[in-house]
């Protein structure tokens, strides 16, 4: 999978935690990347009405691919390790290309997104749902589609002869329960297992994996009041990424792996840091995301731009975050990113450990890339 012995090194280094990080700033906010090294995100410009323009584009050997035009709306972006790239936009990007397909999507007024697979330099619309999950190489992604303007349901849709079929996700109920719930999916990966988490109401819901034959298994079944387990990524091994909320009158959580069958828990919480998210989840059960700091209302002042009230006030701002082996490392401190940069958020992880996400600098918000170096 990784062609060269640097590469291999990086891996190494990363397994064990030695490692920095080199910071590349991007003109533009980007969402995803593949372990090929290419990143898709958006360019964001304003017209003459003073309205935020958003502009997708595939960064490659150092330079920004225009992927076309989408009726200036925003995109969620993802791309596989073959350089295909999930467009998922606006409906209304339907409406000059193909008029009669916009009526289709649009009946009744109800809103919905279209999908567009770019690859080989031309992008082709491939169906349309209410939002997408992130691209596999089998060109599939989690799809959500409402019926009826009411109930929200969730398909697994795969890209074959530029169309998107889609098939129904089973409806879980786990054994042993009297509850009505409802499961919702949040990641799918190569072998079509799904994870997510079944909603008893109340507060509290279980964690849950569905294999694709449609074997579910339960990831805690021991589930308090107000105490709730959530699948939330899983990667192409089987090893899977959640959250445990344990109390949620203060928002007390933890992230939880799930490897082998066996369960640990990270922590969210270190010396100036309140709570953590994940947002990506690799191959080597390495994770990265955001926290959410309390900082002195002065040092928060000068990020943020906020008014400078009393030291002993408090504000939270947000640092981008990096979970390896268990334990959590804020990225500002890994990095060589000059001393007025701030990495605010992490959005993803390749298996190659390189990681986008975004970085505020002058009081503007940037995109940046990370790839790791070895001390």
């Amino acid at each position: 999978m990784f062609g060269s012995d640097v590469e291999r090194l990086m891996i190494l280094a990363l397994a064990f935690g030695f490692v920095r990080y080199h910071v590349q700033i991007l003109d533009f906010i980007p969402s995803d990347l593949n372990d090929r090294g290419k990143i898709v995100g958006q360019v964001l410009t304003r017209d003459k009405d003073n309205k935020v323009r958003t502009s997708p584009v595939l960064f490659t050997e150092g330079r920004n691919v225009d992927l076309g035009s989408y009726a200036g709306t925003g995109c969620d972006l993802s791309i596989n390790n073959q350089d295909h790239v999930l467009i998922a936009c606006d409906s209304k990007a339907l409406k000059r290309s193909d008029p009669s397909r916009y009526k289709e999507v649009n009946v009744g007024g109800d809103k919905r997104t279209a999908c567009f697979l770019w690859s080989n330099g031309k992008a082709t619309y491939v169906g349309s749902v209410y939002s997408a999950g992130r691209l596999h190489e089998s060109d599939r992604f989690l799809a959500f589609r409402k019926f009826d303007g009411i109930e929200i349901t969730q398909e697994i849709a795969t890209v074959k002869n530029r169309r998107a079929a889609v098939s129904p996700t089973p409806l879980i109920t786990p054994l042993g329960t009297t509850y009505k719930c409802h499961t919702g999916y949040s990641d799918i990966n190569e072998r079509g297992t799904m994870v997510g988490e079944t909603d008893f109401g109340y507060a509290f819901s279980h964690a849950v994996v569905v294999e694709r034959h449609g074997k579910v298994t339960d990831l805690h079944p021991k589930v308090n009041l107000h105490e709730s387990w959530a699948a939330s990524f899983i990667n192409s091994k089987g090893d899977i990424l959640g959250m445990h909320r344990f109390d949620s009158s203060v928002g007390g959580h933890s992230v939880c792996l799930w490897k082998n069958g066996e369960l640990s828990e990270w922590p969210t919480e270190k010396p100036g840091v309140f709570s953590a998210y994940p947002f990506s989840f690799n191959d080597l059960d390495q994770a990265v995301g955001s926290g959410d700091l309390y900082v002195f209302a002065q040092t928060s002042s000068r990020i943020q731009s906020l008014e400078a009230k009393p030291p002993y006030e408090v504000h939270p701002v947000t640092h981008a975050v990096l979970w390896l082996d268990g334990k959590m490392f804020d990225l500002n401190d890994l990095t060589d990113a000059p001393s007025d940069c701030v990495l605010d958020r992490a959005f993803r992880i390749s298996n190659k450990g390189w990681i986008v996400g975004t970085v505020v600098q002058d009081h503007k918000r940037m995109g940046f890339l990370l790839k790791p170096i070895l001390e």
